[in-house]
């Protein structure tokens, strides 16, 4: 991904974060967090960055397979808050309002 979008990560820790300790915390190189082991959940809490890429796309994926995305929408965070509030619009228009808490 990084050879298509010239993409090399941000610059500063500000958007570091501490998981809860028995959170589910995994790392990826593509845009979404939808994995296979998650098929058998009902429902799945999204928070992370940025909102207007990976937040989004793991959404659109988990509403895609007939799962319920509720986005965090204070614990996500984007490189730029115009961004954050784009991609916040979006998922009010793909996922529906409902599933911003």
């Amino acid at each position: 991904m990084i050879r298509l979008t010239g993409w090399s990560g941000y610059d500063n820790d500000s958007l570091a974060f501490n998981p809860a300790p028995n959170a589910v915390v995994f790392e990826k190189n593509i845009y979404s967090s939808f994995i296979d082991e998650l098929a058998d959940f009902d429902e799945i809490h999204l928070c992370g960055f940025d909102t207007d890429a990976c937040i989004y796309k793991t959404a659109l994926d988990l509403i895609e397979h007939n799962i319920r995305p509720v986005v965090l929408t204070k614990l996500c965070a984007s490189c730029s808050d115009d961004f954050h509030q784009a991609g916040l619009a979006l998922l009010k228009r793909n996922i529906g309002a409902d599933n911003l808490i």
